[in-house]
């Protein structure tokens, strides 16, 4: 942070606001139809700033919050789980022409239907090991929450 310390007070403004966002614009967005280009833009969104309204109970608070980091972690997930839905259809339909080419062409007598690698589930198993890697965004370190309440 010290670097902002340097920055003129719009350019603070700019670089602020690449890390944050507002809960009234994270409500509006929905994590899966947003345009693949604009996925981009949501990486380095680290905050949420919450302002409560004038009544609220701590269960409210609790839930918008909530709610509201799950939105954060849906949109650092998006990319990835576009481009697994991506890569597993490509396996699905070389799998049905395999599976297509094998029922004429393959002898039964002579041994088992070669498999193909990588594997549906191997695939698959690795994209889950991606997500679980990107974790909670708000959380940088995994033990400083990072929203700001306003």
């Amino acid at each position: 942070m010290r670097e902002l310390a340097s920055l003129s007070e719009s350019d603070r403004k700019i670089a602020l606001d690449r890390y944050r966002i507002l809960r009234n614009d994270l409500e509006k967005i929905d994590p899966y139809k947003v345009p693949h280009e604009s996925l981009g833009s949501f990486k380095s969104v680290r905050t949420v700033f919450y302002t409560t309204g004038v009544i609220n109970t701590p269960g409210q608070i609790s839930s918008d919050i909530h709610r509201l980091r799950s939105c954060l972690q849906s949109l650092a997930r998006e990319p990835l789980r576009r481009e697994a839905t991506q890569k597993l259809k490509q396996i699905d339909i070389r799998d049905a022409k395999h599976r297509d080419e094998m029922f004429v062409t393959h002898d039964w007598l002579a041994g088992p239907i070669p498999k193909l690698k990588p594997t549906y589930a191997a695939v698959s198993e690795n994209y889950i090991a991606k997500e679980k890697r990107i974790g909670d965004p708000t959380r940088g370190d995994h033990t400083k929450r990072k929203i700001k309440y306003v």
